[in-house]
């Protein structure tokens, strides 16, 4: 019997970044003949890939027909997720923020306080309103089918303004027992610097609330296929590439007059990347 050693890949590193920009090459849809040729005589990424199987796993559990809102998150086959942007949640924002590694995401903190900006839990039609505000500074309007509520869907929705009480940055999440799925998050970009403190507040005042609901981790779909620029969000706020291991899980009839809702932060469907 084979015995893996887990350990960690932090983003940063040598090998992630390897099959990071690997998975990025590939295009979509994945087909096991075009990955077979895409690591022939490549032995440092056949090295990268075997860290990538070494990641530590994470457990979490579905609940029942809750299988087909899960899948921008988990991906879609197989019980083995490899890869998936974790981030095991703090039971407050004091214990988040500590220490070394959070002292970009500590000083963020301190800047969205100083300017006066609050985050808040909100309804569905608050949210949307906030999100048509933010959109229109954006030159875009709606944010559509994503975080719309539907049968057997435990959303949550968050709003972060500024002091005058204008959004500034929103988000949803869907609640799936001891874990979440970051439905989406972004930000008025013609705002900056605030929006971008809006951010992180924002995401920390979501994670804490969901820890506080005996939420353990949160999930924002690969980790692999995301742009540099949000990977290194991701590893400041504090996630950590995990594989997923999912208990409980049902094959599910296909969805029927709702559509399953994109996830924002990842890029990739496919059960792996």
């Amino acid at each position: 019997m084979l015995v893996v050693r887990r350990r960690e890949l932090p983003y940063d590193s040598a090998p992630f970044r390897t099959v990071s920009d690997w998975a990025r090459s590939l295009g979509k849809p994945v087909r096991l003949p075009k990955l077979a040729r895409s690591v022939r005589g490549r032995p440092g990424l056949a090295r990268a890939l075997w860290a990538v199987w070494r990641l530590p796993v994470t457990r979490v559990r579905m609940p029942p027909g809750a299988a087909v809102w899960a899948r921008p998150y988990l991906a879609a086959h197989g019980p083995r997720r490899l890869a998936r942007a974790v981030l095991p949640l703090p039971p407050d924002e004091r214990r988040y923020a500590a220490g070394r590694a959070h002292r970009g995401l500590a000083g963020q903190l301190r800047r969205a306080r100083r300017d006066g900006l609050t985050t808040r839990l909100v309804s569905y039609p608050d949210w949307q309103e906030a999100g048509r505000a933010i959109l229109a500074c954006r030159g875009e309007t709606g944010v559509g089918d994503q975080g719309r509520p539907g049968p057997g869907r435990e959303l949550r929705y968050y709003v972060t303004a500024d002091k005058a009480g204008h959004p500034l940055a929103l988000a949803c999440v869907q609640v799936f027992g001891n874990w979440a799925g970051l439905v989406l998050l972004f930000s008025d970009l013609a705002r900056y610097p605030e929006a971008s403190w809006a951010r992180y507040q924002l995401h920390t005042f979501v994670a804490v609330d969901l820890a506080v609901g005996g939420v353990e981790y949160l999930i924002a779909g690969g980790a692999l296929r995301l742009p540099p620029g949000l990977q290194h969000f991701q590893q400041v706020l504090g996630y950590r590439a995990r594989n997923v291991r999912v208990t409980g899980m049902r094959k599910a009839a296909p969805a029927t007059g709702y559509r399953v809702a994109r996830n924002t932060t990842s890029t990739s469907p496919s059960p792996c990347l």
